[in-house]
């Protein structure tokens, strides 16, 4: 799914940033979601990810770009959208698929320990596969979009939907489905987030809008910035010189980074850099136009001394064939063969 989409889905595997995430899209900024009662989990087998090392939430290059964690009996699952290109364009079925694959899975489970214990009440029970009272934990999914261009791709079913004229009134009794979908170059408050995440939630924004990297570097928030955040953010808005020349920008305390200072360096060293080019590119013009000229200064002295035609005159000098009707175009005006 792209470098981006990796260091995103890292830095959501720790568990304040994942749970500041739900907490600011789900319940605007109302802190239900606790990081100590989060577990990370498979998104492809939900098996719990962290029995093998309690110590360390693990790190995993998730298959679809995504991440899972279990909070109490609920699945939490966040999806991770790359920019313009994938935006999708059939994702309400998308997530269709993928949370009915998850309550059918919850279904088999539950199924295959029934089989195991016979323990059905009836012949319906057994048909269904589910006693009367067995219960499915929800399943919730999120769909992170954090590319440049504008959304333009369906939000719900019924976008998808030709209902022709409508003569009917066939759409309004239609049960549509909608997804959990959240543009980060749509976000216009960020209140709603309380870690540092919102930061980088921010600096994606930022990156997108008109003001572009220039509002990153006057916003004081970006004053303080920890290592963890100021790594994702580099990644982010493709700032690599950020993270690369980190020590420089470290605050006096020594706990965290001045991504202001940060921004008017790499903005400084890109000016450098373009300014570089574009007079090597000058310097480059300059000379191919002085060829140019000396070519057919070249070809008029042979052409009134010599009395070569401009074919030849240009194939005594040796240009290639290929800017022979350039050439001849040029001379035409300039010359009478």
């Amino acid at each position: 799914m792209g470098k981006a989409n990796n260091v995103l889905n890292n830095y959501l595997s720790n568990k304040r940033h994942f749970a500041d995430l739900i907490n600011g899209t789900v319940y605007d900024g109302r802190q239900v979601i606790h990081p100590d009662k989060l577990r990370q989990i498979s998104p492809d087998t939900y098996e719990d990810l962290e029995n093998k090392n309690p110590q360390k939430t693990p790190k995993r290059k998730a298959r679809y770009g995504d991440l899972a964690m279990r909070y109490e009996n609920s699945i939490i699952r966040v999806f991770l959208e790359e920019n313009q290109d994938t935006i999708s364009y059939i994702l309400p079925i998308r997530d269709m698929g993928y949370t009915v694959a998850r309550y059918k899975q919850q279904c088999q489970n539950i199924k295959n320990l029934h089989d195991k214990a016979n323990d059905y009440n009836n012949y319906s029970e057994k048909f269904s596969g589910l006693r009367k009272d067995d219960k499915l934990f929800p399943v919730h999914i999120l769909w992170l979009y954090h590319g440049e261009a504008k959304w333009d791709g369906p939000r719900s079913l019924k976008d998808m939907i030709d209902f022709g004229n409508d003569e009917d009134g066939f759409s309004e009794m239609f049960q549509d489905y909608r997804p959990h979908l959240v543009c980060i170059n749509e976000i216009e408050d960020f209140n709603p987030f309380h870690t540092e995440l919102r930061k980088l939630l921010e600096a994606i924004s930022l990156k997108h809008r008109k003001a572009g990297l220039k509002a990153i570097q006057d916003n004081e928030n970006f004053k303080h910035v920890d290592e963890e955040t100021l790594e994702a953010i580099s990644v982010m808005i493709n700032t690599p010189t950020l993270w690369k020349n980190r020590e420089a920008i470290k605050n006096k305390e020594g706990s965290d980074y001045d991504m202001c200072t940060g921004m008017r360096e790499w903005k400084e060293e890109i000016i450098e850099e373009t300014t570089a080019k574009v007079k090597a590119e000058t310097t480059a013009r300059v000379k191919e136009e002085t060829t140019e000229n000396e070519t057919v200064n070249h070809v008029i002295n042979l052409i009134h001394n010599e009395g070569f035609s401009i074919e030849r005159a240009l194939s005594a000098l040796g240009v290639p064939q290929d800017k022979h009707g350039y050439y001849e175009a040029k001379l035409k005006t300039m010359v009478a063969e």
